[in-house]
């Protein structure tokens, strides 16, 4: 008897699942067929693109190299002033703040010998010499430190560029991307973005 009533609500609820299943299916499902398929006069045509092949480890290293070279590689000159430019900003200011640092660090040395006869020029006392001392050994570390990183990004933009050239887009092809609308099952409207891939004639 129990097997039997398990075995009758099985098939209603089959059925019943079946039924949503190809309901939905009906309603979220898109059918292309030739009516609503837009082709162009000529059909099908078959787009070749031609992209050169940098060697991304190779562009790296000329970049590695000689920061700059690997940019003018892959043909992105534009981008070796400011590296350049950037690089010789954080090293003017690492080496600025290491003289600084030097000459607060040679009065605290005047300042805390115990020796009467030396006195620092600088005519602060030793806690203000010392925030000084601090201030710039921690600016020309940051300026090291920010140096490197530079250089590094200039390998890894180098690097990543070449990678990216390797999908350039043929100039018949038009990508864009739109503010759309879209309507869900229960017949509300969402906002959402439509990408679009035109193919020129």
């Amino acid at each position: 008897m129990k097997k039997s009533l398990l075995l009758i609500i099985l098939c209603f609820s089959w059925g019943w699942l079946y039924g949503q299943e190809e309901q939905n299916a009906n309603k979220d499902s898109v059918i292309f067929t030739e009516d609503n398929l837009i082709l162009p006069e000529g059909g099908v045509q078959e787009i070749v693109t031609e992209t050169p092949r940098n060697r991304p480890n190779k562009v790296a290293l000329y970049s590695a190299i000689l920061p700059g070279l690997g940019q003018f590689y892959n043909k992105k000159g534009w981008k070796i002033p400011i590296i350049y430019g950037g690089a010789t900003f954080l090293v003017f200011g690492a080496v600025n703040s290491n003289t600084q640092y030097q000459f607060f660090r040679d009065a605290l040395f005047l300042e805390v010998d115990g020796n009467p006869d030396t006195i620092n020029d600088t005519g602060l006392n030793e806690s203000q010499i010392r925030r000084r001392v601090d201030f710039y050994r921690r600016n020309r570390d940051y300026f090291i430190i920010l140096t490197g990183a530079l250089y590094l990004l200039n390998i890894l933009d180098a690097h990543v560029d070449a990678h990216l050239r390797e999908f350039d887009i043929n100039e018949n092809l038009a990508f864009s991307v739109k503010p759309a609308m879209v309507q869900n099952p229960w017949n509300i409207s969402n906002v959402g973005l439509s990408l679009q891939l035109k193919v020129k004639p």
